[in-house]
């Protein structure tokens, strides 16, 4: 799905680079964020519009592997939980780096506190 930015500032599109004002990019992933509520409003207030993109494009698309879940987004949700263990509270939107940076100082602190 070919996306444009009509808006005045950057569109972080989930799973895409940053959209410019003015820009346009192909989604390869609109089946997994048409949905997204934010995505939704950006459409709705047509800051965003979704339009086809040519057969030609269509078709060598077709040709492209699925992309399946990063190895990072499973990362995540690993280092999420083990920080939730510890009473922290994070999502998606911390890097991989900052999720392992925080709980290796949650279990520092934690056996500062038992030693």
């Amino acid at each position: 799905m070919k996306l444009t930015n009509n808006g005045k500032a950057p569109l972080g599109i989930p799973g895409n680079p940053l959209l410019e004002p003015g820009q346009s990019i192909i989604c390869l992933n609109w089946d997994e964020i048409q949905d997204n509520k934010i995505v939704q409003a950006w459409l709705v207030k047509r800051v965003l519009t979704a339009g086809e993109q040519s057969p030609e494009y269509q078709e060598s698309a077709a040709k492209v592997p699925a992309v399946e879940a990063t190895d990072d987004m499973s990362r995540k949700d690993e280092l999420i939980a083990q920080l939730a263990e510890l009473g922290i509270n994070r999502d998606r939107r911390s890097s991989v780096e900052r999720l392992e940076s925080m709980l290796a100082e949650a279990i520092s602190s934690q056996e500062s506190d038992n030693g």
